[in-house]
Order: C-alpha cells, then structure tokens, then sequence
C-alpha cells in the first residue's frame, strides 16, 4: 500500500531540507511519531530507533536513511516493528521528495507499507482516497517551514 501527499512550502529547498533532516524538526511535523533516539541530522546508512502511536499504542522501528540527497530527497526505511498486535514483519518507507519551482518547493511524501495486515478492500479504500481526496487537517511541515504554530 502507498500513501502519497503532495503540497507546496513558500521556501526554497535549502530552507526545507533542515526541517527534514533535523531530528526534533522530523518529531515535530512527522504524523504519530513520538521520539526518535538521534542527535544529529539523519545520515545515509545510520540507524536510529524511532516510536510511533497507533490506535493509541506506542511501535517501535529500527530506522535507517537509505537515500540522503542534500536538498532533494530523503528516504527511510523503517524495520523491526515491536508494539502490541503488530507484525514483526511490517516494514515502512517513508520517500520525501522536494522539487523547487521559483523559490517555492514542492514537497511529495509517500509512505509505503508492506506487511501489514490490513484487508484488501480496506488498502484499496485508503489508496483512492490518497490519489483522489484532499488533506484533512493542517500540513505540519509547512507550518513549520512556514513559521506558523505547529497543532
């Protein structure tokens, strides 16, 4: 199943790229997560561990950045899922893509899940609504980004 969210921030890609590398900025605008154990921006190959709230229960992954491109794209991978009901086996990529188009960036994010135990008819649902609907609630990045108070 893949997630994808699309929107534009009022800054050049270098002013955004800080705000997904850092750390505390990932926690801050990042939906459900709760921690990260990293200090330091994310770096190609470095594992860090991370906990998300889901349906009220805290999951814990190993993450690991498998693409770092300054100002263009970050991906990680996100294994070991360890949380109650949850698949050991569940496995998370996370791709965030910036395009700049005169001073503004387009920032794409797809979350793609494997194993994980949704229903078939329900990952069609979520996949249709993703493609076709429109965000419901505010866009943490781009508040952040933006200066405006993140919710």
């Amino acid at each position: 199943m893949i997630l994808t969210d699309r929107s534009t921030i009022l800054l050049p890609a270098e002013k955004v790229w800080p705000f997904l590398v850092t750390p505390a900025h990932f926690v801050t605008w990042s939906h459900n997560l709760v921690s990260v154990d990293a200090r330091e921006p994310f770096t190609l190959g470095r594992p860090f561990s991370a906990v998300f709230k889901w349906n009220d229960k805290p999951i814990q992954f190993l993450v690991t950045p498998t693409i770092v491109e300054p100002n263009r794209r970050l991906e990680l991978r996100f294994d070991n899922a360890v949380g109650e009901d949850v698949r050991p086996d569940l496995r998370m990529v996370e791709s965030i893509e910036l395009q700049e188009l005169f001073g503004r960036t387009v920032v794409t994010k797809r979350l793609a899940l494997t194993h994980h135990g949704i229903a078939w008819y329900w990952v069609v649902v979520m996949t249709l609504i993703t493609a076709l609907g429109h965000r419901v609630g505010p866009d943490r990045l781009k508040d952040l980004c933006e200066g405006r108070p993140v919710s």
